[in-house]
């Protein structure tokens, strides 16, 4: 089964004076397979929609995005997680 996250992105949305290097985090309700977090689906993007270059990795039940370079003042960002995001759990 797919998952989407339950309640926990770090930074939070439309915090103000977030450093700029500072990592994107989804936390689920329960692990998630860290195989089925890629690039592809858990993407940080600029306000145009174009993908950031970032590390992506995951642990437990969180998946973190790590740009790879500072990002711009001012400037919003998003990071959808596709539903392709699988927990871990057997048939899930």
């Amino acid at each position: 089964m797919s998952c989407t996250p339950t309640g926990w992105f770090r930074p939070r949305e439309g915090a103000p004076h977030v450093t700029l290097g500072t990592a994107v985090s989804a936390t689920f309700s329960e692990a998630i397979a860290p195989a089925s977090v890629t690039g592809t689906s858990f993407v940080l993007r600029d306000p145009g929609g174009n993908a950031v270059p970032a590390t992506v990795s995951a642990s437990g039940a969180t998946a973190t995005l790590q740009p790879n370079s500072p990002l711009t003042s001012s400037t919003t960002y998003g990071a959808p997680v596709r539903s392709v995001v699988k927990f871990i759990a057997a048939g899930r």
